[in-house]
């Protein structure tokens, strides 16, 4: 299990702090060394989901989490460098739809070029994105997606290492995870993250998911009702906005530290700078399921421009207005990884959840996860 130390929020907005080693490259006078992870795909533990009912709106039982360790049985990593040419990712509508419960499409058009495990880049509307992309050992299957997006001066390798994403978590239900590389957008403007809202093509990073999204699915066998996302601080607002943006493909995401900007109770916490959000409401007919961590009143970003541990108790009401579903897990390490919500349970939580069905949740409850969470239903 990784360890998850306080990270003060006088210091980092998004950058996490693990093993004692910084995981954000950019400080001043800190390690990158435990971020130094290589390019072929890593591997942790898999989680067994229970069944034990705990029943809707109360503290999850106290539970083991049962685990086996995986093999590294993954494929040597390759240059993964897609070689690309200029084009855009298309949409229909930029949704995906879904009918009676029925899988949703991907309506995403690749740009150009193929991905592989490790490093990659694309081209996106004329401009080089790079991210990482790790496979689990069996590619010819139907596999789902996990994007994962990191917080705020941090970097995809750094974030790769510290979370340990495991893409054969579930063997029967493997994913691809793919963790993205920053557009660098300063505030005002983003958060490194094009947060501020909008549609692809205008949305980077909006317009990034999609090319990828759409070249692998050209590539290999993508399950379309496993789609999911995961961020920490910055990179659990791009979460939130892309499960805004896509309801019916995204339905299941795990937001820690982060806020919604379609809600304006959350937008007015905002200090220091005036951006004008423009995110698509939540549709309550459509639903969805949210994993939402907080870290108590030491939970802020830096220069105190939002207080996350306020914006959480105001996305409680505004999700449950919204439909959705939402496993509320508090803690009060402040502003860094909720320590009882390992990789482990995180994929345990995906894997239990699908596009066009409603939660097992909320007929078996929350049995393995700590006490510290909560079922709460819309």
């Amino acid at each position: 299990m990784i360890s998850r130390p306080l990270v003060h929020p006088a210091l980092r907005i998004g950058c996490l702090t693990v093993s004692f080693a910084s995981a954000c490259a950019s400080e001043p006078g800190t390690s990158a060394t435990f971020g130094e992870a290589s390019d072929s795909s890593t591997t942790g533990t898999a989680g067994a989901a229970g069944t034990t009912e705990s029943g809707s709106g109360t503290s999850g039982e106290i539970q083991p989490t049962t685990s086996g360790t995986t093999d590294d049985t993954a494929e040597p990593t390759t240059d993964g460098e897609a070689s690309t040419t200029d084009g855009e990712a298309s949409t229909t509508d930029g949704e995906a739809s879904t009918t009676g419960g029925e899988a949703p499409a991907i309506p995403f058009v690749c740009p150009g070029g193929a991905i592989g495990s490790g490093m990659n880049s694309i081209d996106v509307g004329g401009a080089s994105r790079t991210f990482l992309a790790d496979f689990p050992a069996d590619v010819d299957r139907p596999l789902g997606v996990v994007f994962s997006w990191h917080g705020y001066g941090d970097s995809a390798m750094n974030f790769r290492a510290a979370v340990g994403l495991d893409p054969d978590a579930d063997p029967a239900l493997p994913v691809v995870v793919i963790t993205p590389e920053d557009s660098g957008l300063p505030p005002p403007l983003g958060l490194d993250w094009d947060i501020a809202g909008g549609a692809a093509p205008d949305n980077v990073d909006l317009a990034l998911f999609e090319a990828v999204l759409g070249c692998l699915d050209a590539q290999y066998e993508i399950d379309a009702a496993r789609i999911y996302s995961f961020g920490f601080s910055a990179g659990s607002v791009m979460t939130n906005l892309l499960h805004s943006s896509y309801p019916e493909l995204i339905t299941t995401i795990v937001s820690e530290s982060g806020a919604w900007f379609n809600d304006p109770s959350q937008a007015d916490l905002v200090n220091i700078f005036d951006i004008d959000w423009d995110w698509p409401a939540l549709d309550p007919a459509v639903g969805g399921t949210v994993l939402l961590t907080h870290g108590g009143p030491t939970d802020v970003t830096v220069l105190n421009i939002l207080d996350l541990e306020a914006s959480a108790q105001a996305a409680l009401p505004f999700l449950a207005a919204g439909g959705r579903t939402v496993v509320d897990c508090a803690h009060m390490q402040g502003h860094t990884l909720h320590p009882e919500v390992p990789p482990e349970l995180i994929g345990v939580f995906l894997s239990a959840h699908r596009a066009g069905q409603p939660s097992p949740y909320l007929s078996d409850g929350l049995e393995g996860y700590p006490a510290s969470c909560t079922l709460r239903v819309p």
